[in-house]
């Protein structure tokens, strides 16, 4: 019998930090990690997991540590553990897909937006852009310490990868989702003088 067992599992969304539901699968919440015994399961760190609570809302965690074993004694399972953000209601929060279109496009809620986008990815820009955002997802990553900062470096990851791959519109994705830690990246990328990431950044900020 597996121990955790015992425990009635939970309906979670892992979502990535582009906003997009990678896997919804039964978990088991421990307090600090959920296990999950689903082998089809796609997590990785600074994706966030929800789970659905009796009142309809949604409990939030960032992913930071993503461990599988393998045929073990209790068999192969994940053990993830998460920091947690919140409570929040369904699909809300900083998390999950709007859609939208064109470069730096924003999603302003209950006000009216009157500035203006400058669009700064230019697409003989995006090799340089990629190697910036890596330096700076490793600063990110040594100096993380609360689950704001590993949602940033998710989303830096995914910024970094889309700009390798070429994709613009992408990396402007990938960098909205910065959420509450965006000024705190931005503060990174001015102290090691990444300056085409800093700029992307800001404009995804929406700063001058």
């Amino acid at each position: 019998m597996k121990p955790w067992s015992m425990i009635s599992p939970d309906d979670i969304d892992v979502v990535a930090p582009d906003g997009s539901v990678r896997s919804r699968v039964k978990g088991y919440f421990s307090g600090k990690q959920f296990i999950i015994d689903d082998m089809t399961v796609d997590v990785r760190e600074g994706d966030e997991i929800r789970r659905s609570l009796p009142n309809g809302r949604e409990e939030a965690f960032v992913v930071t540590d993503p461990k599988f074993y393998k045929n073990g004694h209790f068999g192969s399972h994940y053990q993830v553990s998460v920091a947690r953000r919140g409570v929040f209601d369904k699909s809300s929060g900083d998390k999950y897909t709007i859609n939208v279109s064109g470069h730096n496009s924003r999603v302003n809620v209950g006000s009216t937006d009157n500035s203006s986008n400058t669009v700064v990815l230019q697409s003989e820009d995006l090799a340089a852009l990629s190697e910036e955002l890596s330096r700076l997802r490793e600063v990110v990553a040594a100096k993380a310490h609360d689950a704001e900062h590993y949602v940033a470096m998710g989303s830096l990851a995914s910024a970094e990868l889309a700009a390798k791959d070429g994709d613009a519109s992408k990396v402007s994705k990938a960098l909205s989702s910065l959420g509450n830690a965006g000024h705190w990246v931005l503060d990174m990328a001015k102290d090691i003088g990444v300056k085409l990431a800093t700029e992307t950044i800001k404009e995804q900020l929406g700063l001058p």
